[in-house]
């Protein structure tokens, strides 16, 4: 006969999504590598994070690896992308505040938008446009 214990399984590591007045805030909650995309489909803004599970505060609704936010008075992204190598593209046309921290991180904003502020953090990184 086998003994043994269940144990309940961690909580999965995830990135924050949540929008308030006219920005979109993507925030670490734990030391996790990210891979986010932002982009605009229709009348909402896409979040897809393909390295990790995303949540929410309630103000964007969650399909997946997506979260849905709604685009209208939008204007402004705030990414903090924390700890690890991260990779971030923008696509939607946001003025995107863009903090990558510590890790080998990756920064595409190719929003065309004019004012985007990109700090590539500590170690080595790259920002691309």
């Amino acid at each position: 006969m086998a003994t043994g214990a269940l144990c309940a399984a961690p909580s999965a590591l995830a990135a924050r999504v949540s929008v308030a007045g006219a920005t979109l805030t993507i925030a670490p909650t734990a030391n996790e590598r990210n891979v986010i995309s932002v982009s605009a489909e229709g009348d909402s803004l896409r979040v897809e994070d393909t390295a990790a599970q995303l949540e929410t505060d309630g103000t964007c609704t969650l399909e997946g690896a997506v979260a849905r936010c709604p685009a209208a008075g939008v204007t402004r992204l705030s990414a903090n992308l924390g700890t690890g190598d991260d990779e971030l593209t923008v696509t939607a046309g946001l003025r995107s505040l863009v903090t990558g921290r510590q890790g080998a991180d990756l920064i595409r904003v190719r929003n065309g938008v004019t004012d985007s502020l990109v700090d590539c953090g500590e170690d080595v990184d790259q920002g691309l446009r």
